[in-house]
């Protein structure tokens, strides 16, 4: 458990102070060169797993993804990005290939960073949750966060 420090402390800034340590419930890895296996994260909820819709919508690294989800015990919410970037058939196209996710019972998300459509429902789903954002560089994770 993490909580913010005291801005001074003689002269010493103290960004944040950990109080406590829990026990692990879940932990997501990645293969390290050096150690072979490193944690990246632990007790998360949630992983949000982010792609976007073009240049080109990629099935396969969301299933990837939705594998470690279901091997971490880890609730996936697939969110894909973008979407202002469509017109009405390429967002038909998406809503059908989503639609086999849907379908099998995951949570998926369509928005734009840039417009804000679709945020809220976002929002709500990371209240009071532990998640990590997941995804190719250039999908907009970061963008979201902010």
């Amino acid at each position: 458990v993490w909580r913010p420090g005291k801005a001074a402390a003689e002269g010493v800034n103290v960004k944040g102070i950990v109080e406590a340590v829990h026990d692990r419930t879940s932990v997501l890895t990645r293969p390290d060169f050096y150690d072979g296996v490193k944690p990246i994260a632990a007790n998360i909820d949630q992983i949000v797993i982010v792609s976007a819709i073009l240049p080109e919508l990629s099935l396969n690294i969301i299933d990837r993804y939705l594998v470690a989800c279901e091997t971490l015990h880890v609730e996936p919410i697939i969110v894909l990005n973008k979407i202002d970037l469509l017109d009405d058939e390429g967002m038909a196209f998406v809503n059908e290939q989503m639609d086999i996710y849907r379908n099998i019972g995951y949570r998926v998300l369509m928005v734009s960073s840039r417009t804000k459509d679709g945020l809220k429902p976002l929002e709500e789903a990371l209240t009071d949750r532990i998640s990590i954002f997941a995804g190719q560089s250039g999908v907009g994770k970061s963008s979201l966060l902010n």
